[in-house]
């Protein structure tokens, strides 16, 4: 499915207005691939809107992204960040899990450096419940099968 966003590889319904999203896309000659939440088109039920919620990232970082994930699965019930990845010099991108009002999500989300050198999470990401976990992995499973 090709939309403003480039290619979308694949995706699984988050909940009933919100799809997780995963694909590829290239800006200024450079590829990426991103991992993105988008809504339904109010009146266009196979019309989807990206969000600003997602992240994008160089292609070089796909397997890092899919590492990541995969540790996921040995933390399931504890607030940990399993892999982070150097995006640039004043941003990151976390992968982990956390716990809020007593259930356990997964989490893969942008953090900025602040003036004082530390990371803040920001709103760029994706957070998707732990019932929905095998859908991601298999998400970046084909991702990463399509990028060969």
């Amino acid at each position: 499915m090709e939309n403003n966003f480039g290619d979308l590889v694949c995706s699984f319904q988050k909940s009933d207005t919100e799809l997780i999203g995963a694909g590829f896309s290239t800006y200024k000659g450079n590829d990426y691939f991103y991992i993105r939440i988008f809504q339904q088109a109010l009146f266009e039920q196979d019309n989807i809107i990206p969000t600003q919620k997602g992240i994008t990232l160089k292609i070089d970082h796909l397997n890092d992204v899919s590492d990541g994930i995969q540790k996921v699965a040995d933390v399931m019930t504890s607030d940990k960040v399993v892999k982070v990845i150097q995006k640039n010099n004043k941003e990151q991108v976390r992968v982990g899990v956390s716990e809020f009002k007593g259930s356990i999500y997964v989490y893969v989300r942008i953090y900025f450096k602040n003036t004082e050198g530390n990371y803040l999470p920001t709103k760029k990401g994706i957070n998707i419940p732990l019932s929905k976990y095998e859908q991601l992995v298999e998400m970046i499973k084909q991702l990463s099968e399509k990028n060969r």
